[in-house]
C-alpha cells in the first residue's frame, strides 16, 4: 500500500479538494486544526479538518477517506442551509443523519465528480466498518441517529445490525427523504422520526449499584436491551462511540440488535466518527490559504533603519556553514580534455582549446529566514552600556533602538552574505498573519529595499510561519535544509516545538534567535542575544555555534 508523509498527504487533499470545489463553482478554503476530529464545513466556505503531522507516516486509504469527507462537506456547502437547526441534541443528530443522506442523494442524482458514487460508498462502508468492531450493543438509544445515517444511504454496501422495532419508522423516513427539497424539510422529517421512536417501549430502570465502569461500556451492561446504563452516549466523536460500547472487541459483538428502546433522556452519538490519525496532528491550526503576499508586511508602513554592516571575517564564518554547495561546472581554456567549440576561432594564436568539467563533491542547501513584526518588535528599548548604565546621544536623550530594526538588519545581512553564496534564500515574516515577503528565486537586493518600511504585524503566530516555512522547504531538492527563527517571544509554544520536531525528522534543521529571551524550550538548537544590541555580530557567530 502507498504510503506518504504528511506533507505530501495534506497537499495531496488540498489539491484535490481545491480541484472539485472549482469544478463545483465553488470557492473553499481548508484549515487544518486539532479542534475537530471530524470534518466540517461553514456557511462562509471554510473546510475544518483533522489535523495531522508533517512527518506522520500515512496511506493511500487515509487520502481516499480524507478526500470522501471533504466532498462531503462540499455537498453541504451546496445543499444544506445552516441556519436550520434544533435545539435538541438528539433532534439534531437525528437531523444531521436525515440531512447527510439527503445531500449525498443529491450528489449522486447530479452525477458531481463524476466517480462521486463510489467516493461515497467507500466512505460510508468504513464508517460502519469501524462502528461494527467498536460498538456492541446496537440496541442503546445513542446508537439510532447513526444506525439511521447508514439506513438511508441506498449506496452503503454495508449496514450496521438493526434493532427490533426501528424498521417500520425507518423504512417510511426513507419513503420521505425521497420528497425533501431542503434543509427545512429534513428537519421536519427528523422531528417526525424522533416522535416516532419516542413511542418506542421505555427503557428498564437502572439497577442499584452499577458502578462508573459499567455506565462506560461494561461488557455485561452492553448485553442488556436497552438498559438505561448505555444512553448517556458520546456527543463527540473522539470520545467514543456512545456508552454501551466495548472499543476494540468487535468479536464479541452480538450479530443481531436486541429490543429498541425509547430515546427518553437520552443523548445520541455523533453522526460522523473521529478522523483522528495516531499521528495527529500538533497543537495549532494551519491553513496554506491564508499565507499572504508579502506587500502586506514589507515595503511600506513603518521606516525601518537596515544595516548590514557586517565584518568581512563573520560574513565569511556564516558562508562556511554552506560552502559546502557542490559545484559542476566546465573550465576552460584547458590544453586537454573535451574541445570547446567557442575557442576554435583562436585555433591560430592558443593551445588552450579545450575544456573539462570541474566536479565538486557538496551539499546543497536552502535557508528559510523567519523574522517576527509582532508589536513588541516594535517597542523603543533604551540602550545600555552593559554594566546597567544608559546610553545618552549628544543632546542628553537617551539611545533608543527597536528590536525589530536590529532583526531585519540582521536577517537583511545573512540573506545578502548567504546570497553571495550561491544558496538559495527566501524571507517569512510573521505577527498575527504570516507573509512569504521572499521568495527562493526573488532577487535579494530588492527585498532589502523593500525591508526599509515594515508594518506592525499585532501578535506571534510563530506556528503558522515555521510550518509553512518546513512546506516550502520539503518541496526542494538540496539536501541540506535550515530555518532561523529571528523572534523576541513565543507564540504557541506546545505547537511550534511539535512542528520543530516534525521538521527535523524530514530532515529541516531549524534554529532560534531569541531576542532578549531565551527560546530553547521551543527551539532546541537556539542562541539568545540579550539586547539586541549588535544582533548581527552575535546572531552570525553564534549561529556557527548552533549550526
Amino acid at each position: 500500500m502507498k504510503r506518504m508523509n504528511g506533507i505530501e498527504f495534506r497537499q495531496g487533499v488540498e489539491k484535490a479538494l481545491l480541484k472539485i470545489a472549482a469544478d463545483l463553482g465553488m470557492s473553499v478554503t481548508i484549515e487544518w486544526t486539532n479542534q475537530v476530529t471530524t470534518a466540517a464545513i461553514n456557511q462562509h466556505g471554510l473546510i475544518l479538518l483533522s489535523s495531522v503531522k508533517d512527518d506522520a507516516v500515512v496511506t493511500q486509504a487515509l487520502l481516499e477517506q480524507y478526500i470522501g469527507y471533504g466532498v462531503h462537506e462540499l455537498l453541504h456547502r451546496k445543499y444544506t442551509d445552516f441556519h436550520i437547526r434544533s435545539n435538541d441534541q438528539y433532534v439534531s443528530q437525528l437531523h444531521n443523519a436525515v440531512e447527510d443522506a439527503f445531500i449525498e442523494r443529491e450528489g449522486i442524482k447530479a452525477s458531481m465528480t463524476g466517480n462521486i458514487e463510489p467516493l461515497l460508498t467507500t466512505l460510508i462502508d468504513m464508517m460502519v466498518n469501524k462502528a461494527n468492531v467498536e460498538v456492541s450493543n446496537w440496541a442503546d438509544p445513542c446508537q439510532y441517529p447513526f444506525v439511521l445515517a447508514v439506513y438511508l444511504r441506498d449506496h452503503a454496501k454495508t449496514k450496521c445490525p438493526l434493532a427490533q422495532g426501528l424498521e417500520p419508522t425507518f423504512v417510511e423516513a426513507a419513503k420521505r427523504l425521497n420528497k425533501c427539497k431542503n434543509s427545512a424539510d429534513t428537519l421536519t422529517l427528523a422531528k417526525w422520526i424522533y416522535d416516532q421512536l419516542q413511542a418506542l417501549p421505555k427503557p428498564k430502570p437502572p439497577e442499584v449499584g452499577n458502578s462508573k465502569d459499567k455506565k462506560q461500556g461494561d461488557s455485561k451492561q452492553g448485553s442488556e436491551q436497552g438498559d438505561t446504563e448505555g444512553e448517556k452516549g458520546s456527543t463527540s466523536g473522539d470520545q467514543g462511540e456512545g456508552k454501551g460500547k466495548v472499543a476494540g472487541q468487535g468479536k464479541n459483538a452480538p450479530k443481531e440488535a436486541g429490543q429498541a428502546t425509547s430515546p427518553e433522556n437520552s443523548e445520541a452519538r455523533e453522526v460522523e466518527p473521529s478522523l483522528g490519525d495516531p499521528e495527529a496532528g500538533n497543537s495549532g491550526t494551519y491553513s496554506v490559504s491564508t499565507i499572504e503576499d508579502g506587500s502586506n508586511h514589507i515595503g511600506r508602513g513603518d521606516t525601518v533603519q537596515i544595516n548590514i554592516d557586517i565584518p568581512a571575517r563573520l560574513r565569511f564564518e556564516v558562508k562556511k556553514l554552506f560552502e559546502d554547495s557542490g559545484t559542476d561546472e566546465f573550465q576552460t581554456n584547458r590544453r586537454a580534455g573535451s574541445i570547446n567549440v567557442k575557442s576554435l576561432a583562436n585555433i591560430n594564436t592558443s593551445d588552450r582549446l579545450f575544456k573539462r568539467r570541474l566536479e565538486v563533491e557538496g551539499i546543497d542547501s536552502a535557508v528559510v529566514i523567519m523574522v517576527d513584526l509582532s508589536g513588541s518588535m516594535f517597542d523603543w528599548k533604551k540602550v545600555s552600556d552593559g554594566k546597567g548604565k544608559y546610553l545618552l546621544d549628544t543632546e542628553g536623550n537617551f539611545v533608543k533602538v527597536r528590536r525589530v530594526d536590529q532583526a531585519l538588519s540582521a536577517a537583511a545581512a545573512l540573506m545578502d552574505t548567504l546570497n553571495r553564496a550561491q544558496v538559495k534564500v527566501a524571507l517569512v515574516t510573521f505577527g498575527t498573519s504570516v507573509a512569504l515577503a521572499k521568495g527562493f528565486d526573488k532577487p535579494t537586493q530588492a527585498t532589502i529595499r523593500a525591508m526599509a518600511k515594515v508594518r506592525n504585524q499585532g501578535s506571534t503566530n510563530d506556528y503558522q510561519a515555521l510550518r509553512f516555512s518546513h512546506e516550502i522547504l520539503h518541496g526542494r531538492n538540496e539536501s541540506r535544509k535550515v530555518v532561523f527563527v529571528l523572534t523576541d517571544g513565543i507564540g504557541n509554544a506546545i505547537a511550534t516545538n511539535e512542528q520543530v520536531i516534525s521538521g527535523e525528522n524530514l530532515g529541516i534543521t531549524t534554529i532560534g534567535i531569541g531576542i532578549g529571551q531565551g527560546v530553547s524550550n521551543v527551539y532546541p538548537k537556539s542562541v539568545m542575544v540579550k539586547d539586541g544590541k549588535g544582533l548581527g555580530d552575535a546572531s552570525f557567530k553564534q549561529i556557527k555555534l548552533a549550526a
